[in-house]
């Protein structure tokens, strides 16, 4: 039973770990589909500050799901 017990704790911690870094790729993949939105409107608008945001916000969802990898 103690066997049973430490392996269901190790799942547990391991489930931790992985619904944290699910939180961190929900934020990447937002920040993502948000510059790839912005990079849209700078083709409707003409206005490079849109396509220049939208990369920013892009690299910021890539540096996202780094973070989220070595959680």
């Amino acid at each position: 039973a103690k066997a049973e017990r430490k392996q269901a704790e190790k799942y547990q911690d391991l489930s931790g770990k992985s619904h944290k870094q699910a939180d961190w790729f929900d934020l990447a993949e937002l920040a993502v589909e948000l510059g790839l939105v912005l990079c849209s409107v700078a083709i409707l608008a003409k206005d490079a500050k849109f396509w220049f945001g939208g990369m920013g916000v892009a690299a910021i969802g890539i540096v996202l799901t780094v973070i989220g990898f070595f959680m």
